[in-house]
């Protein structure tokens, strides 16, 4: 159900559905069809409520989605989004053995409810509360003359089409894509990619009604929260909160986004570049990768808290011409290269690191910050360890008299002392890295050495927490002197 008007001109429904679900009756209250005709249709609007949800889970026929969501009713003064359902389909999967998955899942569907929806872009707000987009001075409506923004629903202060110029096996490829231009939303993106040129966010340019123009670009939201692909772990980060910020419906603190490194840094190159030409230029397996997937090829990610391996691999049939990132790999016949992407379709086929999802059991999962790992985490002479507290390390055995190395990727728990030395927990005991990071060799016998990489003491730890718990142990000593 979208948008009410003061009165419904078509008459009043006897029911109202909102994604699939039909609202009870205590939550109705009356509207018109007419001045004299007088029927239930809209949610009851509260001073003391903000937002109703209305939720249901089971199997509603063949379904490929983890869950759908919906706005149903928007405030007839702000437009703001008052009421709103979702549907978990598919991701009732998760409540026996990762019950914080289906939350994430939960948590990306409500950003939908509160207004991330194409269909709402036109009924954004300034900040002044003033409409983003003209509006009927009748029915107080968005109403955009088709040829005012390229036959965009919303005003060109909120979305517009930008080209983006791709080179790919098959040449240089120009392609119209629908972005954001809210203000927040665009400077939070130039700030974290590093890219002052930027003048507006992509959508999702692939994927149905539900998925396309919906949420952020795939190909550059991976582990955020309003990407088209729910990610294990995915951040709340600033690029969403920024477009409810934009939205002129909340008053959003920026302070709590949580942190997102997925292309942090990378330039203006890797927004306007395909993939293909991007990894000819990087030297690292990350963001993007160039090695066919293979359980035997695991990497840390370094954009991620989690090991994982390329997803490139054989897709079976040809890919379009502008997702053939690919003139040449080891051992793939140049016919067959058409047929070689990343499996990750709404990120145009661009091979990337993936969390592992079934490591040993299939309820493990590789993401080393996932605490529900701890449950399910497996015995080992290494003391691997999953939770808050646990990064992702190289670490593996140097044999002496075979002549051969060893080597692996794990997560383990790390420690910041307030010594400002950094250690990871490592065969049973608590071991200093060195500062600056580097191999670390462990003695065990003739044979061998154990050894782990660590990562520099600035990479892992905040001098400035550390100060700030010295400080609070400096007070606390202070205390118990003087008592």
């Amino acid at each position: 159900m979208r948008p009410q008007y003061h009165y419904c001109e078509g008459g009043c429904n006897k029911v109202s559905i909102c994604n699939g679900f039909e609202i009870p009756e205590k939550y109705l209250q009356k509207c018109l069809s007419s001045e004299e005709d007088v029927e239930k249709v809209q949610v009851k609007k509260s001073d003391k409520i903000d937002f109703i949800l209305f939720i249901r889970s089971g199997d509603y026929g063949p379904h490929t989605s983890l869950a759908t969501a919906d706005t149903c009713q928007l405030d007839l003064d702000t437009n703001r989004p008052i009421a709103g359902s979702i549907t978990i389909l598919s991701a009732m999967k998760y409540i026996d053995y990762n019950p914080g998955e289906l939350k994430r899942v939960i948590i990306h569907e409500l950003g939908h409810t509160f207004g991330f929806d194409y269909q709402l872009f036109p009924y954004l707000r300034h900040d002044d509360g003033s409409p983003r987009t003209k509006r009927n001075q009748h029915t107080g409506e968005p109403e955009l003359s088709t040829d005012a923004n390229e036959g965009l629903k919303a005003d060109r202060n909120t979305i517009k089409y930008v080209s983006r110029t791709w080179h790919t096996v098959s040449g240089e490829n120009t392609y119209k894509r629908v972005a954001l231009t809210l203000p927040s939303v665009v400077n939070f993106a130039r700030n974290h990619f590093r890219c002052n040129e930027l003048d507006a966010v992509d959508l999702e340019s692939d994927g149905g009604v539900g998925s396309k123009h919906s949420h952020f670009e795939r190909r550059l939201s991976i582990g955020e929260a309003m990407s088209a692909t729910c990610d294990i772990m995915a951040s709340v980060s600033g690029l969403t909160l920024s477009y409810f910020k934009d939205t002129g419906w909340y008053n959003v603190d920026i302070s709590m986004a949580k942190p997102w490194d997925w292309g942090r840094g990378q330039g203006c190159e890797f927004i306007f570049k395909s993939c293909g030409e991007f990894i000819k230029s990087q030297r690292t397996l990350s963001p993007w990768c160039d090695e066919l997937n293979d359980a035997n090829f695991v990497h840390c990610i370094p954009h991620v808290n989690a090991y994982g391996i390329c997803n490139l691999k054989n897709l079976s049939l040809p890919l379009n011409p502008e997702h053939i990132h690919f003139d040449s790999l080891p051992n793939i016949v140049p016919s067959e290269l058409s047929r070689f992407g990343g499996s990750d379709t709404y990120a145009d086929h661009c091979p990337y690191l993936s969390i592992i999802t079934d490591v040993h059991v299939k309820s493990l999962n590789s993401h080393c910050g996932d605490t529900n790992n701890e449950k399910y985490q497996y015995p080992s002479i290494y003391s691997p360890s999953y939770g808050k507290k646990s990064r992702c390390f190289n670490y593996g055995t140097k044999y002496v008299s075979e002549k051969r190395d060893w080597a692996f990727v794990g997560c383990f728990e790390v420690r910041c002392s307030l010594e400002f030395k950094h250690l990871v927990y490592f065969r049973g005991e608590w071991r200093e890295c060195p500062r600056d990071g580097g191999i670390m060799e462990i003695a065990e016998d003739i044979t061998g050495r154990d050894w782990i990489q660590c990562p520099r003491f600035h990479d892992l730890c905040s001098v400035k927490k550390i100060r700030e718990r010295n400080e609070r142990r400096e007070k606390e000593q202070n205390l118990i002197a003087q008592s």
